[in-house]
């Protein structure tokens, strides 16, 4: 895990001289750390009287990726060290594909394990999947019985009535028949970015609790938040259904503040900070959660935002 501004590496040379550092990045004007802790420079940058050893060196702009994600340099006394990085912008934000599937539906068993394996190369930077359960063609499916009525609010919603079915940025539905038409579709996708969604959260072992700032950067209005609770990995010894899927991601177990979301009046620029938390009957404490917040216009499908967090 990365070492944020005041966390000290655990593994640094006991100082005996002074060397010198210097750090690029192409494109530059990357903040840089050193051992942990914000120097106040950024790249191109030498730093001097650096105590010879071996330090550990990350650089961060917000908007980009970083490669490598950090560099263990050896400073030597009275010598310079290079250390290089190259920064890849990110879009805004990832793009939200909302899935529709069933237990016991025949073609889900292959779409998606197609989908897992996508959003896997692709990353959370890039698309973010949420995997909704339906009541057909079984209404026997488990995820389905936990939360009826958030499914078929998110069903309704779209008016979807078969699966699979992919729904993109809540504008474009399809059936994801192959890898690479879904990635195109992903390429070509829309994303809007009307509104900022600062999400972040914290779970016990049976409760989850989230903290989401909402700001307009467009124009007033009202907007539609949910925050949607996907479990990360959902195993059964047995088929749960008749399609033969055992292994289940991203499903969709809960929404914050409740399944139709929340009417959210927002002014240009100003924020609105909501505190909301659900119950995790179904949490080992395990598996891994993560909170996907969206937002859309009132009386559109459209989202316009969206934000992430992990947990644990």
């Amino acid at each position: 895990m990365p070492f944020g501004c005041g966390q000290q590496d655990p593994d640094i040379s006991a100082p005996t001289g002074v060397g010198s550092l210097t750090v690029t990045s192409i494109p530059d004007s990357a903040s840089i750390q050193l051992d942990g802790e914000c120097t106040g420079f950024f790249t191109p940058a030498t730093l001097n009287d650096v105590s010879t050893g071996y330090h550990t060196v990350r650089v961060t702009k917000t908007g980009y990726s970083v490669t490598p994600e950090s560099l263990r340099v050896e400073i030597r006394e009275g010598q310079t060290t290079d250390a290089e990085f190259t920064l890849s912008e990110l879009q805004a934000r990832p793009v939200i594909l909302e899935s529709f599937t069933n237990v016991c539906c025949m073609p889900c068993a292959e779409a998606n394990p197609m989908m897992y394996e996508l959003m896997d190369q692709l990353g959370p930077e890039r698309a973010v999947l949420l995997e909704f359960h339906t009541q057909f063609p079984s209404p026997l499916d488990p995820f389905y019985l936990e939360q009826k009525t958030l499914m078929d609010t998110r069903i309704g919603q779209y008016g979807v009535s078969q699966a699979p079915w992919v729904v993109i940025e809540g504008a474009e539905g399809l059936q994801p028949s192959s890898e690479d038409a879904l990635r195109q579709v992903i390429d070509a996708a829309d994303i809007g970015n009307d509104v900022e969604l600062r999400l972040i959260g914290e779970a016990t072992s049976s409760t989850v609790t989230c903290t989401l700032e909402v700001e307009s950067a467009i124009s007033d209005g009202t907007y539609i938040i949910h925050v949607f609770v996907t479990d990360s990995l959902v195993e059964f010894d047995e088929p749960p259904g008749t399609n033969g899927e055992t292994e289940f991601r991203h499903v969709v177990r809960g929404a914050l503040p409740s399944p139709d979301g929340e009417d959210v009046q927002l002014s240009t620029g100003a924020t609105e900070t909501f505190v909301w938390s659900t119950e995790l009957s179904w949490w080992s404490g395990e598996d891994d959660i993560r909170l996907t917040a969206i937002a859309r216009r009132s009386g559109s499908l459209e989202l316009v935002g969206a934000g992430l967090y992990d947990l644990p």
